[in-house]
């Protein structure tokens, strides 16, 4: 029992604790010679890019509910303009958006293994949307519709999402 210490607690059980000397280390080779690391430095590397990861789907998880928001409202300012029929297409486009920026951002939040799929999906969905939008840049709500959707779709074209 070199490393090993044997205590009773309350209960009287027996407890093993392991006393170490130095910290655990793993061995890196550089080039011509080999240097030890302590595990504890890649555990806490390992940590901060975690959380970096994080930070980065929050942000294209962000980013896709902001879009999803636009379109909504794209969506509810075509139902009461005037030339509603000639808006048919462009609230289609808004409420399939809207439903896929939402479901592409609830998939990346449980890092799910289809999110890359969905969102190539996404990208091609709101860059139709946007494309329709445009062609009503006269109303406000399509224009600033028009602009999210641009985009949300560089985002998902752009970024991988991190597991």
């Amino acid at each position: 029992m070199n490393n090993l210490n044997t205590r009773k607690n309350s209960r009287s059980m027996l407890i093993h604790i392991k006393w170490y000397t130095t910290p655990p280390y793993e061995y890196r080779e550089n080039y011509a010679f080999t240097y030890p690391v302590p595990i504890w430095d890649n555990i806490k590397s390992l940590t901060l890019l975690k959380i970096n990861q994080k930070m980065e789907n929050k942000q294209i998880t962000d980013e896709l509910y902001f879009c999803a928001a636009q379109c909504t409202r794209c969506y509810d300012a075509c139902q009461i303009e005037k030339e509603k029929d000639k808006l048919q297409r462009c609230m289609m486009l808004d409420q399939d958006c809207a439903d896929i920026c939402r479901l592409t951002g609830q998939l990346l939040e449980r890092n799910s293994e289809n999110t890359e799929l969905f969102l190539k999906l996404c990208g091609e969905i709101c860059e139709r949307c946007a494309t329709e939008c445009e062609k009503h840049s006269d109303l406000e709500h399509c224009k600033r519709c028009a602009e999210a959707c641009r985009k949300c779709a560089e985002t998902c074209h752009n970024q991988q999402p991190v597991h």
